[in-house]
């Protein structure tokens, strides 16, 4: 079997299956942190329902690529449709990480004004915003997308356009500065950690709770899988610069990214739920 035949093999079947585990999970896992009282008094709770409802419309995008009559070659509105959310539901996932990332720094600070950022009030205002922002800011993934004649590829209409996403949209806003974020947060957030160990050993000190330690044990583990998975694809990208559409012998391409895409959306959905702090 050829590396163009194993590709389409992996590119027909892989969403199946990371949608048939990964939805039930991304569900449970936005049910646990909402359902829970003690969870939900986090606001990182609301951050992470915000990635869930980003993972899960994500996995639906991947799918749909399977189905002949839905994926991105069925018709000039699929072709639209199809990459217009799949870099929205991206950009939306890595914000809801961001914040999280944010608020587990502020959670963990030694500074009074600095925790009061970590509230449930912050939160529920920030939760909306990216679901709004992010549609504006891809709209011209909708417009200047379309299916290429003669082999019909789904790419983009306009060569300006072409430069501004591969150059600026995919790489800057979708990985290096929100990569950026979760690797300063993140940092910041181990430094706040081990502070507060230093302290915890003198007497009469309060503890932080054991599920609020887990969650950010949690999502330090997840922003290390993040920076792990975007940095092998952008690496991937500088070695091979026809990296996002492969031909293969029909002519139809298959976007590798989407592979990359799909492994952290279902770490996302399925390893969160896997390390759901433990209520005692």
């Amino acid at each position: 079997m050829s590396i163009f035949q194993a590709t389409l093999l992996i590119s027909y079947y892989g969403p199946i299956v990371l949608f048939s585990i990964g939805i039930p999970a991304a569900l449970l896992n936005a049910i646990i942190f909402m359902g829970i009282k003690t969870l939900r008094q986090s606001p990182t709770s609301y951050y992470v329902v915000g990635q869930s409802l980003a993972d899960m419309s994500a996995l639906l995008v991947v799918f749909l690529q399977a189905v002949p009559s839905t994926s991105m070659l069925a018709s000039s509105i699929a072709c639209k449709l199809s990459l217009f959310f799949l870099q929205t539901t991206a950009c939306l996932a890595m914000s809801f990480l961001c914040l999280a990332a944010f608020d587990r720094w502020a959670s963990t600070s030694q500074s009074v004004r600095i925790r009061q950022l970590s509230s449930i009030r912050i939160a529920r205002r920030l939760l909306p915003l990216p679901f709004l922002i992010w549609p504006l800011v891809n709209i011209p993934f909708f417009i200047y997308t379309d299916l290429i004649p003669p082999t019909y590829n789904c790419w983009f209409t306009s060569s300006l356009f072409e430069q501004i996403a591969n150059y600026f949209l995919d790489p800057m806003l979708a990985v290096v500065f929100p990569l950026s974020i979760l690797i300063a947060f993140g940092l910041l957030t181990c430094r706040n950690i081990r502070l507060v160990t230093h302290i915890r050993q003198q007497p009469n000190q309060t503890h932080m709770p054991m599920w609020e330690q887990q969650m950010t044990r949690m999502m330090l583990s997840q922003t290390l899988v993040s920076a792990i998975l975007d940095e092998a694809v952008e690496e991937i990208k500088r070695e091979n610069p026809n990296f996002n559409v492969l031909k293969v012998q029909d002519n139809s391409p298959v976007t590798l990214d989407f592979g990359f895409n799909r492994v952290r959306v279902f770490y996302n959905a399925h390893g969160k739920v896997s390390q759901t702090p433990h209520i005692g």
